[in-house]
């Protein structure tokens, strides 16, 4: 039983430092990292990090189209009314948007320029917000991981020795 515990507690531990070293090297590379983090201020606090905008539906593909994605996502693709620029919406349930309309109030975060649906279900803030926090989790838990794993190492040599 204890060998169970030790290899899944392993398992965990790699998988989570893995996915940590994954995720920070790709935030530092893309200058995105601490995005979760002030993206999910923006949403909290919309009135003061947000701006509201109209985007005039193009389009909406399926996610599912593009090599290696999972199934059920949906990107809406647009014009925004005041500025005329093109924006990307990832949704992940197609019952987060109403077909017939053509036309989306959105945020835009004054903080990352990324949009979200403003009057969109509670599920879209809530899948949003869980995304943040993964996303912040995975990202401060490297250094603890590092510093655990480490000091595993070290107890391992020195009964090695």
């Amino acid at each position: 039983m204890k060998n169970i515990f030790i290899i899944v507690a392993f398992f965990l531990l790699f998988s989570n430092l893995i996915s940590s070293v994954g995720i920070t090297i790709w935030g530092i590379v893309l200058n995105n990292y601490c995005d979760d983090y002030l993206n999910y201020k923006s949403l909290k606090y919309p009135s003061r990090y947000m701006d509201v905008d109209t985007l005039v539906f193009k389009k909406l593909q399926n996610y599912t189209n593009l090599e290696n994605s999972p199934p059920g996502k949906f990107i809406l693709h647009g014009n925004l009314k005041n500025t005329s620029e093109l924006v990307k919406i990832v949704i992940i349930r197609e019952e987060y948007i109403d077909k017939t309309k053509d036309k989306y109030a959105v945020y835009k975060s004054k903080l990352t320029r990324d949009y979200f649906l403003k009057d969109a279900p509670s599920g879209y803030y809530t899948r949003q917000n869980r995304s943040f926090f993964l996303g912040m989790y995975l990202k401060l838990s490297l250094l603890p991981i590092l510093i655990l794993v480490g000091y595993l190492f070290m107890e391992y040599k020195k009964m090695k020795i």
